[in-house]
């Protein structure tokens, strides 16, 4: 589960505040969802981290210090869904922060777990999964880990979102007609790479020769248009393609405070600063005690 890999990310960027800031914090600047957990139309968010916040009150805003980047994976889905023009409503996961709405899947990524509190003016990108590795069902892949190995073994890189764009663009735009066949012999070789891989130790950390067919049925329609029509792909329309594919629509993600319909979705918060408590007797008796909980 790659959760892991961004839900503890970087909790250094939380800087300590006593609990007197805190609630002040919280009662000028995220009464949003304060009122919407009393109305019980929204659900609590939680955070978990293997690095305790000191005094156990802390300040998040994602929109400071370094960009987050994919942790022990490839980079290609947090440049794809920052920049891809579907995605401009949502929060940058390169600038976010990622959460839960459950405290047992916060907890299993870090002992340290903590309600957060949303300032009014965040925005609240919703995973439709617990992970959302396993959530673009629109690709045809099981995860999108099998995803980004097939764009990595296509040399396609995850550096930044200009080199991303120049590599799909110089490799399915500008060619794809002419190359119709070394694509294909190409995509074939990584497969049976991949499928070495497998045989040689297992179905294990996200490979898989799903993504496959992905590729190869673009490439394929491409050329078949080509065929009856003359025309070659218009500038970006494999980006295009793959905007349509991993769109929030096609992928039922949804923006906007979780409600109690959200059982164990991964969550994430960007464009303004969190109050984070951790969840223990104490710092939860302080909020219940006035009222934020």
């Amino acid at each position: 589960m790659r959760l892991q890999s961004y839900i503890n990310e970087d909790s250094a960027r939380a800087k300590s505040i006593d609990e007197d800031d805190a609630i002040n914090l919280i009662k000028k600047n995220c009464m949003k969802h304060v009122k919407g957990l009393k109305s019980k139309s929204r659900i609590d968010i939680y955070r978990g981290t293997y690095t305790s916040i000191p005094n156990g009150f802390g300040y998040l805003d994602p929109r400071q210090g370094r960009e987050r980047v994919s942790a022990n994976t490839y980079n290609h889905m947090t440049l794809l869904m920052d920049n891809l023009p579907s995605w401009k409503a949502y929060p940058k996961r390169g600038r976010s922060v990622i959460c839960s709405v459950s405290a047992n899947i916060a907890e299993n990524f870090g002992e340290a777990v903590y309600y957060v509190y949303p300032y009014d003016k965040c925005k609240i990108g919703i995973v439709p999964d617990s992970d959302i590795w396993a959530a673009f069902e629109a690709l045809g892949v099981e995860t999108v880990e099998n995803f980004t190995i097939f764009l990595n073994r296509l040399d396609i890189s995850d550096k930044s979102w200009n080199t991303l764009k120049q590599d799909l663009s110089e490799v399915y735009d500008n060619d794809t007609v002419d190359q119709y066949d070394l694509h294909i012999l190409d995509m074939k070789s990584v497969k049976e790479a991949i499928d070495l891989t497998i045989r040689q130790y297992g179905h294990w950390a996200g490979y898989s020769t799903e993504a496959f067919d992905f590729f190869a049925n673009y490439v394929k329609k491409v050329v078949n248009e080509y065929a009856k029509t003359g025309k070659r792909p218009a500038k970006n329309s494999f980006i295009k393609n793959l905007d349509y594919e991993l769109s929030p629509r096609s992928n039922d993600f949804a923006l906007g405070f979780p409600s109690s319909k959200h059982k164990d979705n991964e969550v994430w918060i960007g464009n303004a600063p969190m109050i984070l408590v951790i969840n223990d007797k104490r710092h939860t008796d302080a909020l219940k005690d006035e009222g934020l909980l």
